[in-house]
């Protein structure tokens, strides 16, 4: 582990900071901010649960076509991209004035902070890693823990100085700038290649490879294709499993005040 580290310290500290900056769109901090919405919108916490639901349902649905785009483009324009977007949904929800205005700023940053942030790091290590990649996603998850202690202590601390609208209008300009010149910066450092390994998790020795797949060298690794996997019934079973410990710690989290 100290060696992989030691070996690749600013992707991996991209994938931490990645998922530990989701905090403004994750259900975990957005809680403490919900009595003081109802109080200022003047709305019941089963309206704003719905209109919630409904944001959060929705930006879901976006995930897979945000997925083909991280794919497809340098992780430098997504980072761009989505921190601008995640931005403008922090600033939206602290001027919201409406139902409305609030279902466009969940949208945001429940797409971008719950799904494209996390999206981005998970893709971004499983691509550069193939040796080391369980150990180098074990290292990533380090965020959410991390972004679950530090984030609520200094939310209530903005509220409690400067109001909730403040503190929203506050998480939009960090993330913008101070989040993404951060992660520029490392994935610049990390000297990573779109789309390709690093050279030392190969599990052969990269000179004797020219610009094959990965299948090639390695037969027994299956690939599937996005169709194939829709076929599977076992997907359906393990997103079922997958789903309903996120569905229900959403629910406690979203009425833990």
């Amino acid at each position: 582990m100290k060696s992989l580290i030691k070996a690749h310290p600013f992707i991996l500290s991209f994938g931490i900071l990645q998922i530990f900056f989701t905090a403004p769109g994750q259900t975990f901090l957005f809680a403490l901010l919900i009595p003081h919405i109802m109080q200022s919108l003047e709305v019941s916490a089963t309206t704003l649960a719905l209109v919630y639901g409904v944001a959060t349902f929705t930006a879901s649905i976006m995930l897979t076509p945000a997925g083909n785009l991280i794919d497809r483009y340098p992780v430098k324009y997504v980072l761009i991209c989505s921190t601008l977007l995640m931005s403008i949904g922090c600033a939206e929800i602290a001027i919201s004035t409406s139902l409305f205005d609030l279902f466009i700023g969940f949208f945001l940053v429940r797409l971008l902070g719950q799904g494209v942030f996390g999206l981005t790091s998970g893709t971004l290590i499983t691509k550069s890693f193939f040796k080391n990649r369980g150990k180098a996603l074990s290292i990533t998850t380090l965020g959410f823990p991390l972004s679950e202690m530090v984030y609520p202590l200094i939310t209530l601390s903005l509220i409690a100085s400067f109001g909730w609208r403040y503190t929203y209008l506050l998480f939009a300009l960090t993330t913008l700038m101070v989040m993404l010149p951060i992660q520029i910066g490392l994935v610049r450092k990390s000297k990573l290649k779109h789309g390709k390994l690093f050279p030392d998790e190969w599990a052969i020795h990269p000179q004797s490879i020219d610009d094959v797949s990965i299948q090639h060298h390695h037969p027994n690794q299956k690939q599937f294709t996005l169709k194939e996997v829709m076929k599977d019934v076992t997907f359906y079973v393990v997103l079922a499993a997958f789903c309903l410990p996120p569905m229900t710690m959403t629910g406690l989290f979203f009425h833990q005040n």
